[in-house]
């Protein structure tokens, strides 16, 4: 097996200091590089080291996702600006040509549930009438104007 590519180590040095302070803004800067790193090793490099890269950035996925499980599993409230963040770094792993897991995607979900549960009481029930018609009015278009919507009636 070759020596693998500068770029795969620069880009777990990267992930490595992101895992160190994933909860923090900047984290989103190394992430992004690492990812960027990682992405160009799939285009330029071997199969062998596509796959590597493709593992690589998986796994870390899988790390940041498992924190944002535990972090919404231990905490009823989550200001909104801590979700903001989390959304930013599971979006991030869903970019540069990774393939999210469907796990990744279903706590996106979640942290989506939890951002609209944030701001569904400070609505006023004239806002609230105009977010479920836009809702209702959404799903109807998706091509099911005979079910109900999944959140009922």
């Amino acid at each position: 097996m070759r020596l693998e590519p500068p770029e795969i180590t620069q880009a777990r040095g990267l992930l490595t200091k992101f895992l160190n302070e994933m909860a923090r803004p900047e984290s989103l800067i190394k992430l992004a590089r690492a990812l960027s790193l990682l992405s160009h090793v799939r285009t330029k490099e071997t199969a062998e080291m596509s796959q590597v890269a493709t593992q690589l950035a998986a796994a870390y996925a899988k790390l940041a996702q498992a924190a944002v499980e535990s972090l919404l599993a231990q905490m009823p409230a989550i200001h909104g600006a801590s979700l903001d963040h989390w959304d930013s770094v599971l979006t991030e792993f869903s970019g540069y040509g990774f393939i999210p897991s469907p796990e990744l995607t279903k706590t996106r979900a979640k942290l989506f549930m939890r951002r609209i549960d944030n701001v569904i009481p400070l609505l006023s029930p004239e806002e609230r009438q105009q977010l479920i018609a836009k809702l209702e009015a959404t799903y109807t278009k998706k091509g099911k104007p005979h079910s109900s919507p999944p959140w009922g009636k």
